[in-house]
């Protein structure tokens, strides 16, 4: 992310525990999630004469849907979550006054496939 002539970049972790339902008629099956989660956001400055980083705690929501198949022990699935976070976050540089506030939320899709534990996975 551009501040002025320098830069920044950040990385944003996530851990969440929450609620699920999901359904499985034959070989396809579905979810749908509700998540709460604990946040860590790390910055590390770019282009400067002093490199710093630095990292904060925040909280967040996600809600997430997947579709997919049973083949075996293997289910491959399409999943799409939005997730957003509870605290706004601004980039800003120590001595100058170029700032930029990071988007609260977040949409991803993703391809995976799962391994299928058990008979009922």
């Amino acid at each position: 992310m551009a501040l002025g002539q320098w830069a920044a970049t950040y990385l944003v972790s996530r851990l969440g525990v929450g609620l699920a339902l999901r359904v499985q008629p034959g070989f396809v099956w579905a979810d749908v999630a509700l998540l709460p989660q604990i946040t860590r956001l790390a910055v590390e400055g770019k282009n400067l004469m002093t490199p710093h980083t630095a990292a904060v705690w925040g909280a967040s929501v996600e809600g997430r849907g997947r579709i997919g198949l049973r083949l075996g022990a293997l289910a491959p699935f399409l999943s799409i979550a939005v997730n957003r976070a509870l605290v706004g976050q601004t980039l800003t540089l120590d001595d100058r006054p170029d700032s930029a506030r990071l988007s609260s939320w977040d949409v991803g899709v993703v391809l995976g496939v799962s391994w299928v534990f058990g008979s009922q996975g």
